[in-house]
């Protein structure tokens, strides 16, 4: 099968096409022209996917998300903020397994991180987590979703001292300002003694 290019290389050398070459080089431009035309409508003006292309069949693709699970007491110290870890998936059972995954992101269970790649201000992160004691706390309590390479830090969650809650969950959307960084979950309450941590759940998915 003679290619579009030497076909026009051949035009421009002033040579005659063969009828067959003709009937090529028409279905080959109709073709591109078809293939252009359908690829237009992922593509906005500027060349970046288009929002609207992930509906339909494209929303069912596989998204970069990742989890992490801790089921044992985590003791925290009182007045301090700190670090959430998590258990490996070997050292879970089938149920946990449930709650511990990881597909297109690195993660870290022993020193509670997520690496996150993508393009800054344009890759989309969704941030949710689950934080249960192992008593309802009689001070005020925190829980901090951190960038840690920056330090810089989202308070997204606070309980009042005399709340009779023993967990919390939440979760919130984060336009990425990096290439590539790290994020990890602190906790802290004002207790007057040590609470532990009963449970945690910390995840994350891309979402564009």
């Amino acid at each position: 099968m003679p290619q579009i290019g030497d076909l026009f290389a051949k035009l421009a050398l002033g040579q005659q096409l063969t009828t067959g070459e003709i009937d090529e080089l028409r279905l080959q431009m109709n073709t591109q022209q078809l293939a252009t035309s359908r690829l237009s409508g992922l593509l906005d003006s500027k060349g970046d996917l288009n929002a609207e292309a992930l509906s339909g069949f494209f929303s069912v693709l596989p998204h970069q998300t990742a989890a992490m699970f801790r089921g044992e007491n985590q003791v925290i110290p009182t007045g301090t903020a700190t670090l959430v870890t998590y258990e490996d998936d070997s050292a879970l059972d089938a149920d946990e397994l449930r709650l511990s995954w990881a597909q297109g992101i690195k993660r870290s269970p022993a020193t509670g991180e997520f690496f996150l790649t993508g393009v800054p201000e344009k890759t989309i992160w969704l941030f949710s987590y689950l934080v249960k004691w192992s008593q309802p706390p009689t001070s005020a309590t925190f829980v901090e979703i951190i960038e840690k390479d920056t330090a810089t830090g989202l308070a997204i969650s606070q309980e009042d001292a005399g709340s009779t809650y023993i967990q919390t969950t939440g979760s919130f959307q984060m336009r990425a300002r990096k290439a590539s960084t790290s994020w990890i979950m602190k906790v802290e309450h004002g207790n007057g003694a040590p609470a532990n941590l009963s449970s945690a759940i910390f995840q994350v998915a891309r979402l564009r």
